[in-house]
């Protein structure tokens, strides 16, 4: 998908208007692990969604996987009070 076929661009930013916000927000980059190796935006945190799947979405398997993304994305400084900006390779 590209920036234009975006369903709300008002979520999307540049790279000069990220770079004019890197102090004040948390970099995510949803690449997988081997990309993220080559090469990356400084500072930013890596999370390998690659590796976490649902099979069955009945409550109890889908809170566990909602709990295990709150720790993966928490673990890398992800908080509520902080703008977030996530990336990959597409």
């Amino acid at each position: 998908m590209t920036a234009t076929e975006f369903p709300d661009r008002r979520y999307l930013i540049t790279a000069p208007e990220l770079a004019d916000r890197l102090d004040a927000v948390t970099l995510v980059d949803l690449r997988p692990a081997e990309d993220y190796a080559v090469g990356h935006i400084a500072d930013s945190a890596h999370v390998d969604i690659y590796g976490v799947s649902l099979n069955d979405s009945s409550e109890a398997p889908l809170n566990s996987f909602l709990a295990i993304f709150r720790v993966l994305f928490g673990s890398r400084g992800v908080r509520a009070d902080r703008p977030v900006v996530i990336y990959d390779h597409e």
